[in-house]
């Protein structure tokens, strides 16, 4: 089979190509046609984080939240919250590099196993490069398994097999989870990457998990068995030659961390605030193209995006609303709802194609009422910074948005890692938490108005001759207000090359 690749490329045999992209499509069919293999057993014995989660005595049908603010905190309490299992871990991911955060927790997994916790590690295969070596020793071990969503069959030819299979493999896995013993979770817009602990040298992402105490914890596994069994969740087995590698040393480049909320839990300390929660994800077969509107995320969000009586809002590293997108916000703010959109600014994304999609959206927003807010490049959010500094390695160059979260009203809040994109909306897979606490959507509000005071541009229309102009509004930190006529922070090249991308038909790849 690879020599018709090999041929393809080298003498641009049409048919050649044909062929490899029916075997390549042939393949992947057996694949999801083999059934699945049997799960491990979970141990039965005593957990200390079930124990404690029942001390809570938690109402009813009522779960137990925790925001996870501080990226050092963040891999603090999944490394936490992976030691402290005794039963089971499930783990679902969209991208888990081979880097210290990633070494970390894969040391750690790995330690699990060999103590009898039943491990279940799903990871959307675009997202795991270079941890071939790594999966197979992991998925070696008794009671693990390891499967690889939507994955590409030529290993070592991934742009090939992106190029000839593209209408399947442009779909992508991007729900983050991690569930401990079905009783403790962690859910929000983090990977598992040194940039969303404060410990990558390029970006340090600004983002949001929730850390979930009770009966979230069968309802985000329920949600996590329908991926599990998805015909496009192969197991590595299937997929992977490489023999099993010696584990790479952890570089202890992270900060350790302090004290996080699963050491308040298992020291009978944590005071989560109590609430109704629902799980809102997407039908798995969304990246086989094959479920309807009703099974997709959007649906279940739209419907919590047209329900604000006072307040709405949104926080979206991504912000491509589309056409319906645009006419409901515009819609609420027309009405007297209070809408607040922070996103990334043309210097602060990581996509920086994705802020030409977005851009062309900002005036018509304005001019209807809601108010537009773009996180800085360079130094960002000067709080975490300051929270941060001393204990990472070297200075990030650069902070980017990558949150996903909206709060209704201050009263509900969904966290998860859904951006308000087309990529979300139709392409790939989602999850997050509709989370009924006012108390939590305040605390939330509090530190995204803190971070809003000195860290981003505020965007207005100016009145001129030849019409409304766009501004970017900055808050000094000595007083007083600067403002700009430009996209802060960028060239005239930069800003040209965007102005000609956007006229390009590529909105529903965003």
């Amino acid at each position: 089979m690879m020599g018709l690749v090999l041929a393809s490329i080298g003498g641009g045999g049409a048919l050649a190509l044909i062929l490899t992209a029916l075997w390549l499509r042939f393949s992947f069919a057996r694949l999801t046609g083999m059934g699945q293999e049997s799960d491990p057993p979970v141990a039965e014995v005593v957990s200390p984080l079930v124990a404690q989660v029942a001390a809570l005595a938690l109402p009813q049908d009522r779960s137990g939240f925790t925001l996870l603010h501080d990226g050092v905190e963040a891999f603090a309490a999944r490394l936490a919250l992976i030691r402290a299992a005794r039963r089971s871990l499930d783990l679902q991911y969209y991208h888990w590099a081979s880097d210290d955060a990633g070494h970390r927790l894969l040391h750690a997994l790995q330690a699990a196993a060999e103590r009898g916790v039943r491990i279940r590690l799903l990871i959307d295969d675009f997202g795991a490069q270079g941890l071939d070596a790594a999966l197979v020793r992991l998925a070696a071990q008794p009671g693990v398994a390891v499967r690889l969503f939507n994955p590409a069959l030529l290993r070592r030819w991934r742009n090939v097999n992106l190029a000839l299979d593209f209408g399947r493999l442009n779909r992508r896995m991007h729900n983050k989870a991690l569930v401990a013993d079905g009783q403790c979770c962690i859910l929000g817009g983090r990977n598992i990457a040194d940039e969303y602990f404060a410990g990558s040298g390029q970006y340090h992402f600004i983002d949001f998990d929730v850390f979930g105490v009770g009966p979230v914890g069968q309802m985000v596994i329920r949600d996590f068995e329908r991926y599990w069994t998805a015909g496009a969740a192969i197991p590595v087995r299937h997929l992977l030659t490489a023999r099993p590698a010696m584990p790479e040393p952890p570089r202890n480049d992270l900060p350790a961390g302090g004290r996080t909320p699963v050491d308040d839990l298992l020291a009978g300390t944590l005071d989560p605030a109590v609430a109704e929660v629902e799980v809102v994800s997407d039908d798995p077969e969304k990246v086989l193209g094959r479920a309807g509107l009703r099974r997709l995320a959007i649906h279940r969000i739209s419907e919590l995006l047209i329900q604000p009586e006072t307040s709405l809002d949104i926080v979206s590293a991504y912000f491509v609303p589309g056409g319906a997108g645009l006419r409901r916000l515009q819609a609420l703010a027309r009405r007297g709802v209070r809408v607040r959109i922070l996103t990334n600014g043309q210097q602060s994304t990581d996509v920086t194609l994705v802020h030409c999609g977005y851009a062309r959206y900002r005036r018509r927003l304005l001019m209807a009422g809601v108010r537009i807010s773009e996180l800085k490049g360079g130094e960002g959010v000067e709080q975490t910074r300051r929270r941060l500094r001393d204990r990472m390695r070297g200075t990030p160059s650069h902070n980017s948005l990558h949150a996903k979260t909206f709060v209704v009203d201050e009263k509900r809040l969904f966290v998860g890692s859904f951006n308000l994109d087309q990529r979300s909306m139709y392409l790939n897979t989602e999850i997050g938490l509709i989370i009924d606490a006012p108390d939590l959507a305040a605390e939330f509000t509090r530190l995204l108005e803190a971070e809003m005071r000195q860290s981003v541009y505020r965007l207005d229309l100016r009145e001129t001759p030849r019409g409304r102009r766009l501004i970017w509004r900055e808050d000094l930190p000595g007083g007083g207000t600067v403002e700009h006529d430009r996209d802060p922070g960028t060239s005239a090249l930069s800003r040209l090359l965007l102005r000609l991308a956007g006229r390009l038909p590529i909105e529903w790849l965003l």
